[in-house]
């Protein structure tokens, strides 16, 4: 009798996990949908850049592709900055498919802006980044789920969502970077 009892409860437990993880990959599928081909907003005048005088770095308006990593208030900006470098060998490696960029835009407080500069000297970053302390960004693109994987993302020329992922961590997504270029 007890066996039969402990057996309905698991059976109750996986199905109510069963449908909660179905919901949640239906919440995930839906915040994708309302992101992709959506327009993303920069106001780069109202962000605070560092590196971008000493690499003399205008916003690329040529470039066929731009890859946004945002980091929000939420996570670690130091944690991101020990990644950048892997971003740097990933472009490497890619600059003979397409004219690529990756624009990184850091949401900060500006009492952090010192530690910042401090990591990226630190990890010899000298690409440009974006030091958002107004929040600019994200009033910008409501659209931008706040879960983290979904704060990396491939932009057309119009600044239109192709793509969402970070292809430096997944190599899926970079095999769809890849299919997207050639095409």
């Amino acid at each position: 009798m007890r066996t039969k009892f402990i057996y309905k409860i698991f059976c109750l437990i996986s199905f109510v996990s069963l449908i909660y993880s179905c919901s949640r990959r239906d919440d995930v599928r839906n915040e994708m949908k309302s992101m992709l081909n959506s327009h993303i907003r920069i106001a780069h005048d109202s962000l605070l850049c560092i590196n971008c005088k000493e690499v003399g770095f205008v916003v690329p308006s040529n470039s066929s592709y731009r890859w946004i990593e945002y980091v929000d208030s939420s996570e670690c900006s130091p944690c991101t900055i020990d990644h950048l470098s892997e971003w740097k060998l990933y472009l490497k490696s890619k600059k003979q498919l397409c004219n690529i960029h990756i624009q990184i835009i850091l949401e900060s407080k500006k009492d952090e802006l010192q530690q910042i500069k401090a990591k990226l000297i630190q990890n010899n970053i000298c690409s440009p980044v974006y030091i958002d302390t107004s929040f600019v960004f994200r009033r910008h693109n409501p659209q931008i789920p706040n879960k983290k994987m979904f704060h990396t993302f491939l932009l057309d020329k119009t600044n239109k969502v192709i793509l969402v992922g970070n292809p430096v961590q997944n190599m899926r997504i970079d095999s769809l970077f890849q299919a997207i270029v050639k095409k």
